[in-house]
Formats: C-alpha cells, structure tokens, sequence
C-alpha cells in the first residue's frame, strides 16, 4: 500500500454503506443522476438528495484522479523520450515534382 494512503483515517462505520452503494454503481465513466435513480429504484435503495450528492462527490473524485493519472501518463513516454528524424538536408520537404 502506498505510504500517503497508509496514513488515511479509517472510514466511519456510518458511511460505509455509501462507499457500498458507490461500489455498485462506479463503472469507470461519470456517475449521473439519472443511472443513480434507475439503480434506486431496481435496487429498492431509496436514497435522500444528500446521499445521492455524497455519491457524486465521491465519483467527482475518483474522475478526477482518473484524469490526473491519464494525463500523467500520457505526457510520460514509456520508453523514454521521443527523438524526431533530423531533416537538416537543405531540401525542402514536401512532395516530389512540386
């Protein structure tokens, strides 16, 4: 476990039915209220209007770290950094017989 997530409080024992019901929603794309409806109501889960804000700031979270990681890891090279092709040739690129 990484040492700034060994260091977290524990969660409440009052909120871990939160972090449950989130479970079962998060798919990895953005949570809507619409999707945190259709789940209420298959799930027989009626859930107030704060729980229900509770659960999109948690998936407001967890976006955003996403995205955090995906741009770090798109503006970090995997096989170090990228060199591009020396065209000091004096000719002008382009297409030939132009």
């Amino acid at each position: 476990m990484p040492q700034r997530l060994a260091n977290l409080p524990e969660m409440p024992e009052e909120l871990r039915y939160l972090w449950g019901y989130y479970n079962e929603l998060q798919t990895g794309e953005a949570l809507t209220f619409t999707e945190i409806r259709n789940w209420s109501e298959l799930t027989c889960r009626f859930i107030t209007s704060k729980e229900v804000l509770i659960l999109k700031r948690l998936d407001d979270m967890f976006q955003r770290v996403k995205s955090d990681h995906l741009n770090k890891k798109a503006t970090t090279p995997a096989n170090g950094p990228v060199s591009t092709p020396n065209h000091s040739s004096g000719r002008p690129r382009g297409r030939k017989g132009k």
